[in-house]
């Protein structure tokens, strides 16, 4: 326990140092940052696409500036491009999931549609290619 008790200053400083403390972790669950995995393993097929719509649209209301959302969207797990000329910002996830011994390939595509740097609207759909 003597060791424990000499090393704990360390392990905070560590933890300073790559930007992780308590307030940062406790954010992220006061504000209910949903992953596209925890849609993946927590919904029917069917209500998948459905509730990460409803978890989007409850964390990017329009108005909500495009750097906001992307930063939304990337906290989830996907990758984003910077906006295109028609304001459409793309943003993928993909992942592997085995159902019955059998892999499939899943993934999420999501677009955020916006004018003038301000979220407009938003687009999802989720692909699954199976073996």
């Amino acid at each position: 326990m003597n060791n424990f008790k000499a090393i704990l200053p360390a392990l905070a400083i560590a933890a300073s140092a790559i930007g992780f403390s308590p307030a940062v972790a406790a954010d992220i669950v006061v504000n209910g940052h949903t992953t596209f995995s925890d849609i993946e393993y927590t919904n029917d097929a069917g209500d998948r696409v459905p509730a990460m719509r409803a978890s989007l649209n409850a964390q990017i209301p329009v108005g909500t500036p495009i750097s906001a959302a992307r930063t939304i969207v990337r906290r989830m797990g996907a990758h984003c491009g910077e906006a295109a000329s028609d304001g459409q910002t793309k943003c993928t996830y993909n992942s592997f999931e085995s159902i019955e011994d059998h892999l499939h390939d899943v993934a999420w595509t999501v677009r955020l549609n916006s004018q003038q740097g301000k979220v407009f609207g938003l687009d999802v759909a989720r692909e699954s290619i199976g073996s």
